[in-house]
């Protein structure tokens, strides 16, 4: 009889040992995601003032009435020169069309359109994609899609 009273005892207060920690993590967590809240939404006010700082022209934003996610879209229709070096976005457009062999040797005309998606969830989240890929040079112009970090296909309008 004393056994099992024993056990009793011991299974009950383990059960509580565990719970009590539980409840901690949940506070923590619930402090943390309103702490990462707080940080998302200073950085966007910051960001936002930045981008009208630089009357940043070719750019579309769409933020949500809660200020949840931050959508920024950037629009380029540039004149390059194979020879120069670029930085930025255009850098690695050209360097995605480097990897796969396909940059013109002349001049030629690069439009695109990326998508840069900021998401304040468990934790901020962020994510881009591009749009649009178009190569326009003196002989034709391409059209290429793009899917996670790469050219996937190649179509020739002119």
């Amino acid at each position: 009889m004393k056994l099992i009273i024993m056990i009793m005892l011991i299974t009950c207060f383990t059960r509580c040992t565990i719970k009590q920690p539980q409840e901690v993590k949940h506070r923590q967590s619930y402090t943390k995601a309103k702490k990462d809240t707080l940080t998302f939404k200073r950085w966007l006010s910051d960001t936002l003032q930045n981008l009208k700082a630089k009357n940043s022209k070719g750019y579309s934003i769409v933020i949500a009435k809660d200020s949840s996610y931050f959508d920024l879209t950037k629009k380029y229709d540039t004149l390059i020169d194979p020879k120069i070096k670029y930085d930025d976005e255009i850098g690695s457009a050209l360097n995605l069309l480097d990897y796969h062999d396909t940059i013109p040797k002349e001049k030629f005309n690069l439009l695109f359109e990326i998508t840069y998606y900021y998401e304040l969830g468990y934790s901020t989240q962020y994510s881009y994609e591009i749009n649009k890929f178009i190569v326009k040079n003196s002989l034709n112009e391409v059209q290429y899609s793009f899917m996670k970090g790469n050219l996937i296909d190649k179509r020739v309008i002119k």
